[in-house]
């Protein structure tokens, strides 16, 4: 099992969730969760690995928690370093406002993403 280490894997990075059968690769960040999830903001998107995103209703939502294994991170370069610290603050941001807003508010976003099904 390699390390997991600070919150937001690079793009491309592939992973397995806890309790998960089937790997997944990082696709992007903060995707907002939809029905009874809506207004929820995960930490990641990504799609089942390797056969990539087949169909949009594919793509995974999940946090960095719930990574139990890293098997290969994406590229790190100077890019990523300087995407990676904005995109901190602005998760940081987002975490707030969500802390903060009421129900009605975040339950009105109706775009996102489902949760894994680990079971494929």
């Amino acid at each position: 099992m390699n390390e997991i280490g600070e919150k937001f894997l690079p793009i491309g990075t592939v992973v397995l969730l806890k309790g998960g059968k089937k790997r997944l690769m990082i696709t992007g960040y903060c995707p907002m969760g939809n029905g009874e999830k809506a207004g929820m903001v995960y930490d990641y998107a990504g799609c089942i690995y390797p056969e990539g995103m087949i169909f949009a209703e594919n793509i995974a939502a999940f946090n960095h928690e719930q990574i139990e294994t890293v098997y290969q991170k994406g590229l790190i370069d100077e890019e990523f370093n300087t995407f990676h610290e904005k995109l901190k603050q602005v998760y940081n941001a987002m975490s707030l406002v969500s802390m903060q807003a009421p129900d009605s508010v975040l339950n009105t976003n109706n775009s996102g993403n489902n949760q894994p099904n680990n079971n494929e």
